[in-house]
């Protein structure tokens, strides 16, 4: 069962504040807000360019410490559903702009801080692993779909990595690129419309 079938790749984080302190860090202190647009692409076997497709979202995210942080996230893609070589693991083609929409939560280890000690502020460039996982919804709204049901619920996982470059006198901005994989838990989407079987996991 193929289970890889995404990955994200050159999302880039703007505007993320990192106030990073090792004392008196209060509940309401190192919080970060996220704009995120990029592209995303089969795992494999599909050409890199001719099929990435656009993505865009946002993520919430706390640090709790130098080296931990915590947050949420939802993503949106365009034209997925356009990725359509056999055989297909992504659902009926779909006319939407939007095709499919992933929310969850995420986890993050920061590799420099971690290996290379916290200095008092974020370092011009930093290394930080990444792990989540949420909820992964499809929207089909074809004439195929229809007969075993529009949509299609699923749940994910995910693992990545953030390329972070601080910038500003306290280095509490952020450019990030954030490459990652995500694989759909579910697995092939298209076994029911493909072999005519009742749609469990296509019905909402």
């Amino acid at each position: 069962m193929k289970k890889i079938i995404l990955t994200l790749a050159l999302l880039m984080g703007v505007f993320a504040v990192q106030a990073q302190s090792l004392e008196q860090n209060k509940f309401f202190d190192n919080w970060s807000v996220t704009l995120k647009g990029g592209a995303i692409m089969p795992f494999q076997g599909y050409a890199f360019w001719p099929s990435a497709r656009g993505i865009f979202g946002m993520e919430i995210r706390k640090q709790l410490t130098p080296v931990i942080g915590l947050g949420v996230e939802g993503e949106a893609t365009i034209n997925t559903t356009s990725w359509e070589k056999e055989p297909n693991y992504w659902g009926p083609k779909s006319p939407n702009i939007i095709d499919h929409t992933l929310a969850g939560m995420f986890g993050t280890v920061n590799l420099s801080n971690l290996f290379g000690g916290y200095k008092g502020k974020p370092r011009v460039f930093e290394l930080e692993g990444v792990i989540g996982a949420g909820w992964l919804h499809a929207f089909h709204r074809t004439e195929s779909a229809n007969v075993y049901g529009n949509d299609y619920n699923s749940w994910y996982t995910k693992a990545g990595a953030n390329l972070n470059f601080n910038f500003g006198e306290s280095r509490a901005w952020t450019f990030s690129l954030k490459p990652s994989v995500v694989w759909d838990m579910n697995g092939d989407i298209m076994i029911p419309y493909r072999y005519n079987l009742p749609a469990r996991a296509c019905r909402t």
